[in-house]
């Protein structure tokens, strides 16, 4: 009775809330105050709501549930879009937060998973890491940490040995422990980021990249037309030429699934690496 996906809809400034089951849309929600940020990467934490970077700028908190919206706009009741019209900035109440940033591209958005409260059945402490840069105005890329309650930046990293061209960081993920791990667009820099001390560490990238991902076995895959697979541990790669070019990601069973040629998806061993 929750399941939703977020898809941002870049040219019109919104993001939409579909119901996986009946494929009806939800809501539809303005993620900028002047609706020109083109959201792209979206996140959604283990409480069900989504955060949403917008390319030009901002990062945005909406909330998945109209119980957990809020009282903001004057107006007896919440005022939320449940279909696919959106409410003017200013009226919709189920923005939780938007925290503006000036960037001239911001791709990244990644929550924490956040500590589970036995009492209250809640996740509780639960952050966003999103990245930023602006070619020619700072050496490198930023990484910041996000107050997910809030909105508010609590941590900021800048990284200076990594080019801003290519749009900086182009994706991100974070694993288990809640550590950033994030990628450039082509064939750019590998980037991890500690959760606790905010030391960071990056790697080349052995092939060009698009999409990427974190999977429960704690590779990291870099996608394209290649399923790169990088090994913490070892800090080696290994690459599997699938054709195509797009995203991937990882199930719980040992597959990692990735768009390839001919308008197909790949299924990849995580193992083996072997095509499924």
């Amino acid at each position: 009775d929750f399941s939703y996906i977020w898809i941002a809809n870049s040219t019109q400034g919104t993001i939409s809330k579909i119901d996986t089951q009946t494929l009806q849309e939800k809501g539809r929600y303005r993620v900028r105050p002047d609706s020109n940020g083109s959201p792209s990467r979206t996140s959604v934490n283990l409480t069900g709501d989504v955060a949403v970077a917008n390319r030009l700028g901002g990062l945005t908190k909406v909330y998945a549930r109209a119980d957990n919206c809020q009282e903001s706009n004057g107006m007896p009741g919440i005022q939320t879009s449940t279909d696919s019209n959106p409410l003017p900035w200013g009226v919709e109440e189920c923005i939780a937060w938007h925290t503006p940033m000036n960037y001239v591209s911001q791709r990244p958005a990644a929550w924490t998973p956040g500590t589970f409260n036995k009492q209250t059945c809640t996740w509780d402490e639960q952050k966003v890491w999103t990245s930023g840069a602006s070619d020619g105005q700072f050496a490198g890329v930023d990484i910041m940490r996000v107050n997910g309650a809030t909105g508010v930046v609590e941590d900021k990293v800048n990284v200076p040995n990594i080019a801003p061209q290519y749009f900086g960081m182009y994706g991100a993920a974070v694993d288990a422990e809640g550590n950033l791990w994030a990628s450039q667009l082509g064939q750019g820099q590998l980037l991890f980021v500690d959760h606790e001390t905010l030391q960071y560490k990056t790697w080349p990238m052995v092939a060009s990249g698009y999409g990427m991902t974190v999977g429960a076995s704690g590779y990291v895959w870099t996608c394209s037309s290649n399923a790169s697979r990088f090994d913490p541990m070892t800090e080696t790669w290994q690459t599997l030429y699938v054709g195509g070019s797009g995203g991937c990601m990882e199930d719980d069973k040992g597959t990692l699934y990735m768009s390839g040629g001919n308008n197909n998806i790949v299924a990849v061993d995580v193992q083996t690496l072997q095509d499924r």
